[in-house]
């Protein structure tokens, strides 16, 4: 038997996935060039993670590559703290959210604490996440602008950055080990999804970025401003959308063909906006009379942008943030905020530090989110 041959055998044992499977089945049986080129040596792994066409095969993105890239980071975490956490987000590529949750399974099997955060997300919202709950790395599964058949995972470490050398070279050799003896992760390595090391994230992780994100716009700042937006099938929309409102910004034009999250990218042949032509239907949109700033738009019927703020129980930051906007730009937002679970009443120290701004808060009240979802 050839080494890709014995190689093919060994990622058999541990493959979840059926379709993968019968990928290395159908190699073992053809043998030959295809085979070896598949399990002979593996995707280069650096300080942009790793990456390349999905498959079958150390060569080929997987779900048995994702979770040996996991179980790297985590050995690489537990070499160096007692008690590291690693947050973790995904697109909406093809697989994607089936590797984040192989990743915070097998962190979990670790004994290595995570965020899994809520649904397809762009990839600053992983990095925002990661610092503001002080984790040890993050991972993020997306292939970037690569090719529709391509899938793969970033790494970032504590500082909310990508990691840089030597980091990427101590994760790659860890990732090697469990090629040549330590062995890949199999199901028996992964903790159960309910285990209570896998934190789930909520929407909660995606405001506080985009909270953050908006704050950088003074309110001084030029708003009127006509956008013209796509997120060529990717996951950037709402939170992009919701940033720019926040800020005080119109709403954007968004290329309705390519709003929507679709790893199989069908109006683009390559989902890069450097790419020639990507970016054609958002060019012909931003030269329509309605997206041109020199064309006067109808009158708004509806009234000021509505804020909301969002927390668990209403009864602090949320109640400040809400009475901050509305004594500062009451003309252009109606200031709301909500909670989860609304506490009885909002806390005296918010109200006292309130007051010291001489902002009195002290006639808001918590209500629940409920009120505003039915809307």
């Amino acid at each position: 038997m050839s080494d890709a041959a014995a190689s093919a055998r060994r990622w058999l044992y541990v493959d979840p996935d059926p379709e993968t499977r019968a990928e290395t089945e159908q190699l073992l049986a053809e043998g030959g060039a295809a085979l070896d080129e598949r399990f002979s040596g593996r995707l280069e792994f650096g300080t942009a993670g790793i990456r390349g066409a999905m498959g079958a095969g150390p060569m080929r993105m997987n779900r048995v590559l994702a979770r040996a890239t996991a179980a790297a980071v985590g050995r690489a975490l537990l070499a160096d703290h007692k008690a590291p956490t690693v947050a973790i987000g995904y697109d909406a590529r093809r697989h994607s959210d089936l590797f984040a949750e192989d990743s915070a399974r097998v962190l979990a099997g670790l004994g290595v604490p995570s965020l899994l955060l809520p649904g397809p997300i762009p990839t600053p919202v992983l990095a925002h996440a990661l610092l503001r709950t002080g984790a040890e790395a993050g991972i993020m599964v997306t292939a970037s602008h690569n090719p529709r058949p391509d899938n793969g995972i970033k790494v970032y470490w504590s500082d909310g950055a990508q990691i840089v050398p030597p980091i990427d070279r101590r994760i790659s050799a860890l990732i090697d080990e469990q090629f040549g003896g330590d062995g890949l992760p199999a199901d028996d390595d992964l903790a159960d999804d309910d285990d209570p090391l896998i934190q789930r994230g909520t929407a909660v992780d995606v405001e506080s970025y985009v909270v953050a994100a908006a704050g950088l716009s003074g309110l001084d700042a030029p708003h009127d401003l006509v956008i013209a937006y796509t997120p060529l099938h990717g996951v950037g929309r709402d939170v992009l959308v919701d940033t720019l409102t926040l800020a005080g910004f119109a709403s954007p034009h968004v290329v309705a063909e390519q709003a929507e999250p679709d790893g199989a990218f069908p109006t683009v042949e390559f989902p890069n906006p450097e790419e020639p032509g990507a970016l054609a239907l958002v060019l012909a949109l931003a030269d329509e009379p309605a997206a041109d700033p020199e064309v006067e738009a109808p009158a708004e019927s509806a009234g000021p942008n509505r804020i909301l703020f969002l927390c668990t129980g209403n009864s602090c930051r949320s109640q400040m943030a809400e009475g901050l906007l509305r004594h500062i730009a009451a003309d252009r937002f109606e200031s709301l905020s909500a909670g989860s679970q609304p506490a009885d009443g909002v806390h005296p120290m918010a109200v006292a530090v309130m007051k010291e701004l001489d902002i009195d808060i002290s006639s808001q009240q918590p209500k629940s989110i409920a009120l505003f979802l039915s809307g």
